[in-house]
C-alpha cells in the first residue's frame, strides 16, 4: 500500500492501523503531489490512498496521470472536505473508493479488507464510497450523490474551508468534532476543559491538552488570514479579535443549527 498524503500525521495513523490489523505493509509515502504518481508507479503497490487536497499537485492530476499507465491498482482517494460532487469525479476519474477524514478504523479496515478479497484486478465494479460518521453512500455511474450529503458534518467542514482552517493540520479535525458534538448537544460547552477536550483527544489517540492548543492553532492560524469578515458573513457573530475555542464552536454550532431547521 502507497500513501500520498501531504499530512505525515495521518501516515502514522495509516501505518498503525494495518499493523495492528496484519493486513498489507507500506510500501512508501509521498507527501508532496509534484512526483507522487512517479513514485507511486515505481513501488508496484498493489493500493494507493491519495488525499485530494496535495500540494503541488492535486489528488486528481496524480489520479489522472497514474490511470494513464495503470488501469489496475487499487486508488482509494480520501479528503476532510467533499463538496456534493466530488465523489462522482473521483469515479469518473477512476477511483475505485472514496472515503471522507478522518478516517475510522473500523470502516477503512473493511475496505482495506474487501480490497483483499476482491484480489487486485479481478472486478471492474467500481464502488465509489462517501464514508462519513453516520453514512455509507454508494455512488454510481447512473446515480448521482444524493442530498444526504448535506449533512452537518458537510456543511462544518465547508465553513471551515471558507475560513481558510487547513484540513493539513490536526486542530481541523478537532475543531470539527467539537463543533458536531454541540451541534448534537448544547450542554457539551459546559466544562470543556473537563468533558469536551478529552473525549476528543480519546477518539483520536491524544490528549486534552493537545486538543485545545490544537483547536486554538486552527482558529489563530484562520484569523491571521482574515477570517473574521468571512466569519462575520457566514455566522453573523462578529469578532475583530480572536474568538476563544469556546465561542467559536459555539457560534458556529448555532449557525449550523439555525440552517438546519
Amino acid at each position: 500500500i502507497f500513501i500520498a498524503d501531504n499530512n505525515t500525521g495521518f501516515h502514522d495513523v495509516l501505518y498503525d492501523y494495518l499493523l495492528s490489523n496484519d493486513l498489507g505493509k507500506i510500501v512508501g509515502f509521498a507527501s508532496n503531489g509534484e512526483k507522487a504518481a512517479e513514485k507511486i508507479l515505481k513501488s508496484n503497490a498493489d493500493v494507493v490512498v491519495i488525499e485530494v487536497l496535495m500540494p503541488s499537485k492535486d489528488g486528481f492530476k496524480i489520479l489522472k496521470e497514474i490511470r494513464e499507465k495503470n488501469k489496475e491498482i487499487i486508488c482509494v482517494m480520501v479528503s476532510a472536505f467533499a463538496p456534493p460532487d466530488i465523489a462522482e469525479k473521483a469515479m469518473l476519474m477512476g477511483a475505485n473508493y472514496f472515503m471522507i477524514k478522518p478516517l475510522k478504523e473500523e470502516l477503512f479496515m473493511e475496505r482495506m479488507y474487501e480490497i483483499v478479497l476482491k484480489g487486485k484486478g479481478k472486478t471492474k465494479e467500481r464502488n465509489i464510497i462517501k464514508e462519513s460518521l453516520n453514512s455509507d453512500l454508494k455512488v454510481t455511474e447512473n446515480n448521482r450523490v444524493p442530498n444526504k450529503l448535506e449533512t452537518n458534518e458537510y456543511k462544518i467542514s465547508s465553513i471551515l474551508n471558507k475560513l481558510g482552517v487547513s484540513p493539513s493540520i490536526k486542530g481541523y479535525y478537532y475543531v470539527r468534532t467539537a463543533i458536531e458534538m454541540v451541534v448534537n448537544d448544547k450542554e457539551s460547552l459546559i466544562g470543556i476543559t473537563k468533558r469536551m477536550y478529552p473525549e476528543i483527544g480519546k477518539e483520536y489517540s491524544s490528549s486534552a491538552s493537545k486538543v485545545e492548543r490544537g483547536i486554538r492553532h486552527a482558529i489563530e492560524s484562520a484569523w491571521k488570514k482574515g477570517a473574521s469578515n468571512v466569519f462575520r458573513d457566514l455566522t453573523g457573530f462578529n469578532f475583530e479579535e480572536k474568538p476563544t475555542n469556546c465561542q467559536f464552536i459555539a457560534c458556529v454550532a448555532e449557525y449550523i443549527r439555525f440552517t438546519s431547521k
